[in-house]
């Protein structure tokens, strides 16, 4: 009988050791109150947030952008939600801009930021 708990208990600790290995690699977690990848660019949702940074842009600016889609994007949860999406755009020239959009609790929106990015546009 003890050399069966002896058994027993050699063999828990040996699963204990190495069930973490056993487990599978999941998404890492991320920070709370970080920025989450938007695993669907092309939702109707996202797609209305870049449509509206666009304009706001156009509004604000000089330049007569046109979106031609969107490529990536991060949501964050604040007063409200905030989104930095990466769009492609053209002006009868095709250039990649990061946009940040506040969506308020109200569901009302302001364009934070309105950028061409730098490391990927070449001029």
């Amino acid at each position: 009988m003890a050399s069966f708990k002896f058994l027993l208990v050699s063999l828990i600790v040996l699963l204990c050791c190495f069930m973490p290995s056993f487990t599978t690699a999941e998404t890492p977690p991320t920070t709370p109150g970080g920025f989450v990848p938007i695993h669907d660019v092309n939702a109707t949702e996202i797609v209305s947030l870049a449509n509206f940074a666009v304009g706001e842009h156009k509004r604000l600016s000089s330049e007569d952008l046109t979106l031609l889609r969107v490529v990536q994007g991060w949501s964050q949860v604040v007063a409200g939600l905030k989104y930095k999406l990466f769009l492609e755009a053209s002006e009868g020239k095709y250039k990649l801009y990061e946009a940040v959009i506040l969506v308020k609790l109200d569901q009302s929106k302001e364009l934070i930021s309105f950028e061409p990015d730098l490391l990927l546009n070449e001029d």
